[in-house]
């Protein structure tokens, strides 16, 4: 539930109605009825289920569009397969994580880093005893690779959650271009221009 939730913590993160909204859906244990209600076939449209039902509108305005929308879906069947098979292309567990991209939520900088350097010299120093005092020193030295490898794969598996959502960008650059293409409702100059500011990550 985490991963689906990403978004709409990035989208309401300081906003303090939604803290108030937050609250409240814990209350309700909204994250009990998405279970029941997601019929999602797309990890995006998870995440954008998931934050609708924990920060429900109240704007006349918004709440006419977001009717409009539905409306159209469903009585356009074309439009709605067309759309459902885009977001299929874009339907990869990396995808929970383009949000992180999209808000530039910052990765929080390692607390141990004189622990980290210490170990990363730990190796050489031992290497160095076992070569003038004794052999014995090499268990220590497999001991010091060891704990070097535990830390490499925590700390990597920390920065994959924020790096590996750029090799989606160039799928979901392509996806937008798309979708704005198969329909006049679909057009949004905002997403025509943000693609556009993305076009170098087309060549990958």
């Amino acid at each position: 539930m985490s991963r689906i939730s990403a978004y709409d913590k990035h989208l309401h993160m300081q906003s303090p109605i939604a803290a108030r909204g937050r609250k409240t859906a814990e209350d309700l244990n909204m994250d009990a009825v998405f279970a029941k209600l997601d019929r999602c076939k797309s990890k995006i449209g998870q995440q954008y289920l998931y934050a609708m039902l924990h920060h429900p509108i109240a704007n006349k305005a918004e709440l006419e569009e977001r009717n409009a929308a539905i409306t159209f879906f469903q009585e356009q069947e074309e439009s709605r397969l067309a759309v459902q098979m885009e977001l299929q292309q874009l339907n990869r567990t990396l995808s929970y994580s383009i949000s992180n991209i999209i808000f530039d939520w910052k990765l929080d900088a390692a607390t141990n880093k004189l622990l980290i350097l210490a170990l990363s010299l730990l190796p050489l120093f031992i290497l160095g005893l076992c070569i003038w005092v004794s052999k014995a020193f090499a268990l220590l030295l497999a001991l010091s690779f060891f704990v070097n490898l535990l830390f490499h794969y925590r700390n990597k598996s920390r920065v994959e959650f924020f790096i590996s959502p750029f090799s989606q960008i160039p799928a979901l650059r392509a996806s937008a271009l798309r979708l704005s293409r198969l329909h006049p409702n679909f057009q949004n100059e905002e997403i025509r221009a943000a693609c556009k500011k993305l076009s170098a990550f087309g060549r990958y």
